[in-house]
């Protein structure tokens, strides 16, 4: 979430200003994601764990202790931890952020990340039109999913002219209005808990 911000609101001042610095500090924040955070396969990680190691393990520092040191002593004392979960709502984010820089830079690698992250989300996390948090099945399908990845789709149509993005923002945005939408306005946070109790149900 926070390096989709930070990229999203770089590019957006570069695309305001044309200062070249703050082209300089997406394509920056996108070198940690590119390095960090990118699945091989497509789509981006959930995070990156500011600590090494977990408290009170031998090894472990705290992440203010550990950023302190210079690169290579951080090298040396290994990487913190990965959470390698995809999730669509992160996803979705990054993906609009990353067609705000393509638009701001016209890279063409930027829009392919975009665009490897919806294929990926949309052959793996769909359930019928609409989008699972994760990979399981039979969970509950959330609004924050649907609307970010519906946001994310749609930049990318913007930004490839890919009938197929619109296609599916257009689903996604169906879903909603079918699954979600409240009766009195605005959208429930997400689908039937057919396991729910009390005022949960």
């Amino acid at each position: 979430d926070i390096q989709s911000g930070a990229i999203h609101n770089f590019a957006s001042a570069y695309r305001v200003t044309r200062d070249e610095r703050w082209l300089d500090e997406a394509h920056r924040v996108l070198r940690y994601v590119r390095e960090r955070l990118t699945a091989p396969e497509g789509g981006f990680y959930t995070s990156q764990d500011a600590d090494l190691g977990r408290h009170g393990e031998p090894g472990a520092m705290d992440g203010h202790d550990f950023y302190a040191l210079s690169a290579e002593r951080r090298a040396a004392l290994g990487e913190p931890r990965i959470d390698r979960a995809v999730y669509a709502n992160r996803n979705g984010r990054m993906i609009a952020a990353l067609c705000q820089l393509y638009a701001a830079s016209l890279d063409p690698e930027v829009r392919e990340l975009a665009q490897a992250a919806a294929d990926r989300l949309l052959a793996h996390h769909l359930s019928g039109d609409g989008f699972r948090h994760g990979t399981e099945t039979g969970e509950l399908l959330h609004l924050a999913d649907q609307v970010e990845m519906a946001r994310g789709l749609l930049a990318l149509h913007e930004a490839t002219a890919d009938p197929r993005y619109l296609d599916a923002a257009e689903r996604t945005v169906d879903f909603m209005r079918r699954e979600l939408a409240a009766p009195g306005g605005g959208f429930y946070a997400h689908t039937a808990d057919e396991n729910a109790v009390g005022v949960f149900a």
